[in-house]
Parts: structure tokens; C-alpha cells; sequence
């Protein structure tokens, strides 16, 4: 008899091995599905949705011991997270942007060129940190003008300089010529 007990716990072991197998290959096809779905929603921007399948898959993951399946769900939340941010930032870039336009503009008609350049050099440093922050539209555009106006106000400011040295070496001139003048005089 004790054949057969022994026998009984072995086809019982079996069945519980091959249970348990099912099990996990259930949930594997699962976090298979939910995958494809999690991938397909965060192609379309749909973070909430992608975050709640990942969700799923962390639970199914943890019920069915998969910790490589955790891990990556881990990864997968933290490209999320990092998308999340870069198109806040970009958003945020492009109100503030904005606003910096509609001020770099009113200065530039009332001919305020370095201010105009200082608020504009003000906001690139503000952002300095962000990498793709001269990849957008709006920045390129604004740079692209700031760089075009000031080399032309340098360039003026150079001339007027020129002027003025000319200018202040004809006062030296008349000075000296008026001393001369006193000089001759004298004799």
C-alpha cells in the first residue's frame, strides 16, 4: 500500500507542476497582450493608458514571479517619464517664447537692440540645460534674427565709434593748431 500513496503523491505532484506551468504560460500570454497594448498606446502619445498596462503587467508579473518582466516594465515607466518631461519643457519653451517674442519685437521697433539682445541671451541661458533647445522652430527663429540685428548694431556701433574718433582727433587737431597759432603770435 504504501506503493500507491507514494504513487498518488507523485501523480499529484505532477499535476500541481503542470498547473502551475499552465499558470505561467497564461500569464506570459497575457503580459504579451498587454505589451503589444501598452507599446501601441505610448506610440500614440497615450501615457496614461501605457501606464496603466504597465501596471497590469507589473501585477501579472509579480504573481507569476517574473522579475525580468518588472525590470523592464521599470525601464519602459521611465522612458514614459522622460517623454512626459521633454514635451513639458517644450511646451513650456514655447509659451514663454512666445512672450519673449512679442517683447524682443516692441523693443526692436522702439530700437532697443541690446535690451532686445540681452532679454533674448536672458532666456537662451534660462535653458541652457535643455539639449534640443536650439532644435526648436520658434528659438532657431528668434536666434536667427537676434544674430542677423546685432551684427548690423555692432557694426553700426563700430562706425559711430570711427565717427567719433575722427571727430575727436579733428578737436585735437583744431587744439593744437590754435596753440600753434598762440605760438607764432608771440614771436
Amino acid at each position: 500500500m504504501p506503493e500507491k500513496s507514494n504513487n498518488n503523491e507523485d501523480v499529484n505532484d505532477s499535476i500541481s507542476k503542470t498547473s502551475q506551468k499552465l499558470e505561467k504560460y497564461e500569464i506570459l500570454s497575457r503580459i504579451s497582450d498587454l505589451e503589444i497594448l501598452e507599446r501601441k498606446a505610448s506610440m500614440i502619445g497615450n501615457y496614461d493608458d501605457s501606464i496603466q498596462y504597465a501596471e497590469q503587467i507589473i501585477r501579472l508579473s509579480i504573481r507569476g514571479d517574473l522579475p525580468e518582466h518588472i525590470k523592464e516594465q521599470q525601464n519602459f515607466l521611465n522612458n514614459i517619464a522622460e517623454r512626459v518631461h521633454k514635451e513639458y519643457t517644450i511646451e513650456e519653451i514655447h509659451s514663454v517664447g512666445n512672450g519673449i517674442k512679442k517683447i524682443y519685437e516692441i523693443l526692436i521697433k522702439g530700437e532697443k537692440i541690446r535690451e532686445a539682445h540681452s532679454i533674448l541671451n536672458d532666456f537662451k541661458n534660462n535653458y541652457k540645460d535643455v539639449s534640443y533647445f536650439n532644435s526648436i522652430p520658434l528659438i532657431q527663429e528668434l536666434l536667427s534674427r537676434d544674430t542677423q540685428l546685432w551684427i548690423s548694431y555692432q557694426s553700426t556701433l563700430q562706425e559711430l565709434e570711427s565717427y567719433h574718433d575722427i571727430d575727436s582727433q579733428k578737436e585735437d587737431f583744431k587744439a593744437e593748431l590754435e596753440e600753434i597759432k598762440n605760438f607764432l603770435n608771440r614771436m
